[in-house]
């Protein structure tokens, strides 16, 4: 019974993808609005019926994405992006203690490469963002934040979390593009593909984790 409703549930996101990103491409604006709102609630619920454990943190990162979905439909309001970005910002800092969670070492070269490597990342993505002066600073505590998250994710591969880990450690790199992608088309000129390359990495992203925890 729980596989089935893992099938189920998963089948439902699945549509809900499809049909959020045949809207993007077909320019439906209110069925790409509808859509999206509609597209973690079935994976959270796959995650619960999934996972062995469910975690409330991850729960709640799931949640927090799902607010942050429904916020950004106005984007271009600043409340609501502003709402937005807490939102994400909040599910990131909750999926850093959902991957140290099942993290059983902590590596101390890796995590020193990789911190070095990810901050210099962080500059040049930025740098490519450019945000307006306003929102500088918030931009660079949510660029911390999913440093940090790809940090824990990669702990969690290098610990012997092979399929799992990979798996999150991907979809914390996937976060990264979508919301440099986000960010850069926000605050510049967005090419016709915008939208598409946002949200298909950022449904990968979400997907990747999720499935990533789910498997622990």
């Amino acid at each position: 019974m729980k596989n089935y409703a893992v099938y189920v549930f998963s089948g439902i996101f699945a549509a809900a993808v499809v049909v959020h990103l045949c809207a993007i491409v077909l320019k439906k604006r209110r069925l790409q609005a509808a859509s999206k709102i509609l597209l973690l609630p079935p994976l959270l619920a796959a995650y619960i019926a999934g996972a062995y454990t469910p975690l409330v943190t991850v729960i709640i990162a799931v949640a927090a994405g799902w607010a942050g979905d429904i916020f950004l439909i106005n984007i271009k309001k600043p409340l609501f992006f502003r709402l937005g970005l807490a939102s994400f910002l909040a599910g990131h800092i909750c999926y850093i203690p959902s991957m140290l969670r099942f993290t059983e070492n902590i590596s101390l070269p890796v995590l020193a490469v990789s911190a070095v490597l990810f901050l210099a990342g962080g500059i040049v993505l930025y740098r490519l963002i450019k945000p307006a002066a306003a929102m500088r600073v918030p931009v660079i505590f949510y660029e911390i934040a999913i440093i940090l998250m790809s940090l824990a994710a990669l702990q969690l591969l290098v610990s012997g979390k092979n399929a799992p880990g990979a798996l999150a450690f991907a979809g914390s790199l996937l976060f990264l593009v979508s919301d440099s992608f986000l960010a850069r088309f926000l605050f510049n000129t967005k090419p016709a593909w915008g939208d598409l390359a946002v949200m298909t990495s950022y449904i990968a992203a979400q997907a990747a984790i999720v499935s990533g925890l789910a498997a622990l």
